[in-house]
């Protein structure tokens, strides 16, 4: 499954039946988390003016005057949610609730609140800065309306503060309009008076050249006074034209009505979303920590789809309840009935396969191989057939201990030349069809033993005199034992404790074994018993 990036509904299902507390408690923290986050919000009410903003100079337009003549409605909105217009709308506020009118268009309301009278301390301004926020102004998609959202905790604030916004929006723009339409006149009126007075003077030069009788000083003088008269004539033109122009900052299409209800979701909501978010997030917490799992957690699946024959499971007895002797399980037990199943298995593909000299080893728990091992051959022999058991975990031999039997000369002490192959078999009353050869003395390097010819002679040895040998061997990733023994056995069998094992375990180990040519045959899965 590495690398393998498809989810299946299975693995869903999986993740949610190993993982289901992570799944739980996520849901419950989700809903706690979804009932407080929406119980600090509170209740929030919200009413919405609507303001259609028009072209500040609507009648007598003048080409001269520097004021907007088209609307941009981001510009406005950028105005709107300004902190002036928001001091604009608390003033409209004192000066409503002083004189007691509702409506911030009333002259009284809009004449005291930009008196002087309501002047705002800096602790106002900052109070006001921070309840900006409450205010969103939007634009409609093309259109020319801004729309004014207040929300407030009462339904008569949130009313208050749409209406008085929008009622300083339009009032700010309108000063802003009359303040460029009046700068424009002041220019214009300047500039009257200017040429007034130069007219004025131009009369009496040319009263002086006349009487000098200075023909050309006269003509030049009087060119210029025509000139200046035609250009005081278009400012009379203009003037008129400005005292014209009407601005009008835009019109208020909806005054904020009361809201009858608070917006928003209801109380209830918080916990059921914030569950239903905790459950998925549950969830997607339960996949990765599942893909990132690598134990073996569906072994006969994943196994068979990492292309391993999965012979069966049997039980191996928890640790410090393994039994000595040959009765590993009695003959009656369950135990050695699925021995029994899986052996059956194994031996109809060796015979297929005309080989008999099998390795049993584990990815990196020994004891389990040992068990394992033990059992199949013992089984193998109840069958009638003629089986040796070698113990070839030379580095840390538990073998013998677990038949009861005892280790003074054994595999290694026939590598060393010290005994021959049948002086180290140990023969088992109680099974007349098994022989043993156990680990033999402890050897801590035992490579060059395990790599000898002498272990080739061994196994040709076994394989003319026995219809099945099993060797029992050290894990294989452990250490190079077993793919030593694995160059001199017709096959191999990998035995999977689940609680334990892991993908890439089992991937590393049948790598290693076929690396040197070892045919691995399949897995026996090891299930721990609890007694």
């Amino acid at each position: 499954m590495a690398g393998d990036t498809t989810v299946n509904f299975s693995e869903y299902t999986d993740a949610i039946s190993t993982r289901w507390p992570l799944v739980v408690a996520s849901t419950l923290i989700g809903a706690v988390l979804g009932f407080g986050l929406l119980s600090t919000r509170g209740t929030a009410y919200e009413s919405v003016s609507r303001v259609e903003v028009q072209p500040l100079i609507s009648e007598g337009d003048s080409p001269n005057l520097d004021v907007a003549r088209q609307v941009n409605t981001t510009t406005e909105r950028a105005i709107a949610i300004s902190q002036r217009v928001a001091e604009r709308a608390e003033q409209l506020i004192r000066a409503s609730a002083d004189l007691g009118i509702t409506d911030f268009d009333d002259p009284a309301v809009e004449t005291a609140a930009f008196s002087g009278d309501y002047v705002l301390s800096d602790e106002d301004k900052q109070r006001i800065n921070n309840n900006r926020e409450f205010v969103e102004v939007t634009i409609p998609n093309d259109t020319e309306i801004l729309e004014f959202t207040a929300s407030a905790g009462t339904a008569a604030k949130a009313q208050e503060r749409a209406k008085s916004v929008a009622h300083a929006y339009l009032d700010f723009r309108r000063d802003n309009g009359l303040s460029g339409v009046n700068d424009a006149r002041d220019r214009l009126v300047e500039r009257e008076q200017e040429l007034l007075s130069e007219l004025t003077q131009l009369a009496s030069d040319i009263a002086a050249a006349e009487a000098r009788e200075d023909e050309a000083r006269v003509q030049g003088l009087s060119y210029e006074d025509i000139s200046k008269r035609e250009e005081l004539a278009g400012i009379g033109a203009r003037l008129a034209n400005i005292d014209a122009i009407s601005v009008r900052a835009g019109t208020i299409l909806d005054d904020a009505d009361l809201p009858e209800a608070p917006s928003g979701l209801p109380v209830a909501a918080g916990p059921i979303s914030g569950a239903l978010l905790g459950l998925i997030a549950g969830i997607g917490f339960a996949l990765v920590k599942n893909r990132s799992d690598d134990r073996v957690r569906d072994p006969r699946s994943e196994l068979s789809g990492m292309g391993l024959n999965v012979f069966g499971s049997v039980p191996i007895l928890s640790k410090g309840k393994e039994g000595r002797g040959i009765a590993l399980f009695p003959v009656d037990d369950a135990g050695t009935e699925a021995y029994r199943r899986v052996q059956g298995g194994l031996l109809f593909d060796l015979d297929n396969a005309d080989k008999s000299v099998v390795l049993v080893a584990g990815t990196t728990d020994g004891a389990s191989a040992t068990t394992v091992a033990a059992n199949l051959a013992i089984a193998a022999s109840r069958g009638g057939r003629r089986v040796l058991l070698v113990g070839a975990d030379l580095r840390d031999a538990t073998l013998h201990d677990r038949l009861g039997i005892k280790n003074t000369r054994g595999l290694s002490d026939v590598l060393l030349g010290e005994v021959s192959l049948t002086e180290a078999m140990v023969e088992l009353p109680e099974l007349p069809n098994l022989k043993v050869v156990t680990a033999g003395k402890i050897v801590r390097l035992p490579t060059s033993l395990l790599q000898g010819a002498g272990l080739g002679r061994v196994v040709s040895m076994a394989k003319a005199n026995f219809d099945l040998v099993v060797f029992e061997a050290p894990p294989v990733l452990t250490v190079a034992d077993a793919v030593d023994l694995g160059r001199f056995c017709e096959g191999a069998v990998l035995v999977v404790d689940p609680v334990v094992a892991t993908r890439s375990d089992v991937a590393d180990s049948v790598e290693q074994l076929r690396r040197v040519g070892t045919d691995v045959l399949g897995t026996i899965l090891a299930e721990r018993a609890g007694g």
